[in-house]
């Protein structure tokens, strides 16, 4: 992975997760059956976020977006511009980071999905060729994708026929 692109999976704070984690055991000490568990236990999943992940490639790099196997990218949000000043802020000659700007949010998520969308892996490339977008003149962008992974529902094999 480049030095300038981060991955982070959306968890919320830890004393969440044990005050939930908490909740989730105590309940299924009070429950009698498989299904109020396995609905407990999806519920304290769901809260963890499992496949929520963000990435982040600085501009003018590119990255990958892979699912594990028997799973496929399903982008949730994409953005090609830059919102903050500490992501990606070491800036190549000639751009800037001063100036916040985001570009046509529809075109760079039809990119991305067209790119990323239903395959288990797909490289991106951060740049305004890949966008077909030079809106922001002289600042330096980044993208940022949202997707999770899901399970691949269209190739799965029933084993019990």
């Amino acid at each position: 992975m480049f030095s300038c692109c981060k991955r982070d999976a959306r968890l919320p704070a830890a004393s969440k997760i044990e005050k939930r984690r908490a909740h989730v055991l105590g309940q299924l000490n009070k429950v009698g059956g498989v299904h109020a568990a396995v609905d407990l236990l999806n519920e304290y999943h769901g809260l963890l976020g499992t496949n929520a992940q963000s990435t982040v490639i600085c501009g003018g790099e590119k990255n990958w977006l892979q699912c594990p196997q028997y799973e496929l990218i399903k982008v949730k949000a994409a953005f090609w511009g830059r919102e903050d000043q500490s992501t990606c802020p070491k800036a190549p000659a000639g751009l800037t980071t001063e100036r916040l700007c985001g570009t046509n949010p529809a075109n760079t998520t039809q990119k991305v999905k067209g790119q990323c969308e239903n395959e288990q892996a797909c490289e991106l490339v951060a740049s305004n060729i890949f966008f077909d977008d030079n809106t922001c003149g002289n600042v330096y962008k980044y993208l940022k994708v949202e997707h999770e992974c899901v399970p691949d529902s269209a190739n799965a094999v029933d084993v019990l026929k």
